[in-house]
């Protein structure tokens, strides 16, 4: 973006994973970062239900599986591995339908040469998947059995409208959020939010948005 710059304001990142490069893509354009983690990626209380999706994969249960992050991709297929054949599974994966909704999950599935039928474009929101799914195969999506794999909470918009398609779906959440073990960092940053002392915050994702809460 030529000329942009944020001319020293202060700005919070809840960034977790990529808390480094946020940081350093805010001191580019001229900001003053403050880091504050807000969460982290924990597995499941049980494994059962993500064994019971690779199960009725492998089955012919569903017509598509619409992927939501690449880290979501990279642990199913681990949790996967550990109780069914892994190639089985990504054998069963290639024949159904694959939808990703960022670069992320897109680059998680080609390095597994599962084969990808849609791709949202940017900025990768659940309108922006719904559309490229109606694009690709129109009215050939409704009654369509599809599984979302959830990241770390629903996306109650991208299930309302896939439900009002006609089409049956079985949410697949893979891992959950929770808040970092060290909070002080984010209990500073609420701090200094309530004195006035942050100019912007970036959000990446809900679960960032209701941890700061």
């Amino acid at each position: 973006m030529p000329g942009a710059n944020f001319g020293d304001l202060r700005i919070l990142s809840l960034e977790s994973r990529r808390a480094n490069e946020v940081a350093k893509l805010i001191r580019t354009y001229g900001g003053e970062p403050l880091t504050a983690p807000a969460m982290r990626e924990i597995p499941l209380g049980s494994d059962q239900p993500v064994i019971e999706f690779a199960q009725a994969l492998m089955r012919g249960a569903y017509d598509l599986v619409n992927f939501t992050t690449g880290v979501g991709v990279r642990s199913l297929v681990r949790i996967v591995s550990e109780r069914i054949d892994r190639e089985l599974f990504l054998d069963a994966l290639c024949r159904v339908k694959i939808a990703a909704r960022d670069p992320k999950s897109s680059s998680a599935l080609r390095e597994l040469q599962v084969p990808i039928t849609v791709v949202s474009p940017e900025p990768f929101t659940w309108r922006a998947m719904m559309s490229a799914l109606e694009a690709k195969l129109g009215t050939s999506l409704e009654g369509m059995n599809i599984a979302v794999q959830e990241y770390g909470t629903s996306n109650p918009e991208l299930l309302t409208a896939l439900a009002e398609r006609n089409i049956s779906i079985t949410r697949l959440l893979v891992y959950q959020w929770a808040l970092p073990e060290d909070i002080q960092p984010l209990s500073e940053a609420v701090l200094a939010l309530a004195h006035g002392h942050i100019d912007i915050v970036v959000f990446m994702n809900a679960g960032q948005v209701m941890h700061l809460f």
